[in-house]
């Protein structure tokens, strides 16, 4: 691949229009900044490209030649949410194998959007590493009352059950199904916009043991940081809605969205992640992934499990997100001194998006 040192070179952010805002794009693109700005003779610039505004002006180009949108990139760092409104999601996907085509570097590549865009899909993912879900866990299409009641018949655990929306994002659209009257009493309107592609996960709820549910991040094929969350035993709305691991609280404000540190029910502590889990992620799980996963996230809770006899407990995962906000570490609790005092994991990114993406482009 030539370059052309008098054209400034860009780095695109890949995201939705209403996520722009959003920490988890504002602190990388600051990160990446900082991490070219320290680097010398680098023509490059990042560019926060919103996945709408890219379809509105979609010149094709002509023979030989790179598509238009894509005439001066050097990389993609794909933050387009797995969770997308399937247009979106349909969407993203043909602009990445576009940029695969004419071999322009993602981070987070095509392979790794299809199979990590489905919730049902996670948990084939982890039954394929070998690791434990929710057990009685059904991925439903065209869900609807009948539907719903029909999977209820096949849970083994009494009720509470859970219904979580194949596109929901931040906890969005989850309903705790209480008894048989309630969810005959559901309808599909309940899930609003988090229903768009009409598929959900319909499973037991478990309430994890302390009311903790663990996140772990990976990057590169390597666990990168854990943080522990623990939800009050008094609330139980928070969990799904305030479910944001990066602590503080994920929120929506009208087309933007932002983290914001509130009181809330939960509370946020580094996790030192031992070594039995590191060892499910990275030996098990990761290296059963599409080979363009960079980065990303991987949700599991442990539960009290009578089927295990005694006071026997279980861990299961229970998500896998490609997309999901790095530990805010002023919001973090770090009494247990886990993580050393400049510790920055945002600048980990950074440095691996810098290696794979600008370096690759520096040395041609």
């Amino acid at each position: 691949m030539s370059t052309n040192n008098s054209l400034n070179k860009k780095l695109v952010l890949l995201t939705l229009e209403k996520h722009k805002n959003g920490i988890w794009i504002t602190r990388l693109e600051h990160e990446l900044t900082q991490t070219i700005t320290a680097g010398k003779n680098l023509d490059i610039s990042v560019e926060v490209v919103c996945l709408e505004n890219l379809l509105s002006s979609f010149h094709l180009g002509g023979a030989n030649r790179r598509p238009g949108f894509l005439e001066a990139w050097i990389g993609i760092v794909n933050r387009v949410s797995d969770a997308a409104d399937p247009v979106l999601y349909k969407a993203c996907l043909a602009v990445l194998n576009a940029a695969k085509a004419f071999s322009i570097m993602i981070f987070n590549g095509p392979e790794a959007y299809a199979m990590c865009g489905n919730k049902w899909l996670h948990h084939l993912l982890f039954h394929k590493a070998g690791l434990d879900t929710p057990p009685d866990s059904f991925g439903l299409f065209r869900a609807d009352r009948e539907a719903f009641h029909h999977a209820s018949g096949y849970v083994s655990r009494d009720f509470p059950h859970l219904i979580k929306p194949n596109s929901g994002g931040f906890g969005a659209g989850m309903v705790r199904v209480e008894n048989d009257g309630q969810l005959l009493g559901l309808t599909t309107e309940i899930m609003e916009s988090s229903f768009k592609d009409e598929m959900v996960v319909y499973q037991p709820y478990m309430r994890p043991i302390e009311g903790k549910i663990y996140r772990i991040w990976f990057l590169q094929g390597r666990v990168q940081c854990g943080v522990v969350r623990k939800i009050a035993d008094s609330d139980t709305d928070s969990e799904f809605a305030n479910g944001c691991a990066a602590a503080g609280t994920c929120r929506l404000n009208g087309k933007t969205s932002k983290i914001k540190k509130e009181k809330s029910p939960i509370t946020f502590e580094a996790f030192n992640i031992p070594a039995d889990i590191v060892y499910d992620i990275e030996k098990k799980l990761l290296p059963s992934l599409p080979k363009d996963t960079d980065a990303g996230s991987i949700e599991f809770l442990n539960y009290l499990d009578d089927n295990c006899g005694g006071n026997a407990s279980k861990r299961f995962y229970f998500d896998l997100n490609l997309l999901s906000t790095l530990p805010i570490i002023d919001l973090v609790s770090n009494e247990k001194k886990i993580w050393r005092n400049d510790y920055n994991p945002w600048r980990d990114l950074s440095d691996a998006i810098f290696y794979k993406i600008i370096s690759n482009e520096a040395s041609y």
